[in-house]
């Protein structure tokens, strides 16, 4: 029963009670009107029972969700931190890929230009020893030509 209902009944009984000659008094039977009374104390007792368990779970709900939310915070700094060390790391990373490659591409001028120098050297030694087999080959040549020619004469 609610304290509403009780409240309604008190009132009826007032209502249809006997009333004195001067209508400010009114007969009421004391038993029934206690009993209402309990019930009322009892209804709103309960009610105020229920209403502080209410509060109390609201600020159970309340601090667990502070306490969500301030691990969600820790959470999400944390992982801005790891963000930011990983970028660093990715930053560094690229400078050192930078370095290795402008390196590797000294190197590959470097074995570029002595492969060249090195084939210029062959061919130079291969031109040397081609123009003293030419110039064998033409000495060569003019004997036969004058022992023809002197054998003719």
């Amino acid at each position: 029963m609610d304290a509403l209902t009780v409240l309604e009944q008190m009132e009826e009984i007032i209502n249809n009670s006997n009333r004195g000659f001067s209508g400010n008094t009114i007969k009421v039977n004391v038993i029934e009107m206690q009993g209402l009374i309990e019930d009322l104390r009892t209804t709103l007792l309960e009610d105020l029972r229920q209403a502080r368990r209410i509060v109390q779970d609201k600020e159970n709900i309340l601090a667990e969700a502070q306490r969500e939310a301030s691990s969600i915070m820790e959470e999400v700094e944390q992982n801005i931190g790891t963000m930011i060390d990983d970028n660093k790391i990715v930053i560094e990373a690229q400078h050192e890929a930078e370095r290795i490659i402008f390196e590797a591409n000294e190197k590959s001028e470097k074995m570029t230009k002595g492969a060249k120098e090195y084939a210029d050297e062959i061919l130079a030694n291969l031109e040397s020893h081609l123009e003293k087999t030419l110039e064998t080959i033409e000495h060569g040549r003019n004997q036969l030509k004058n022992r023809q020619q002197a054998s003719e004469n």
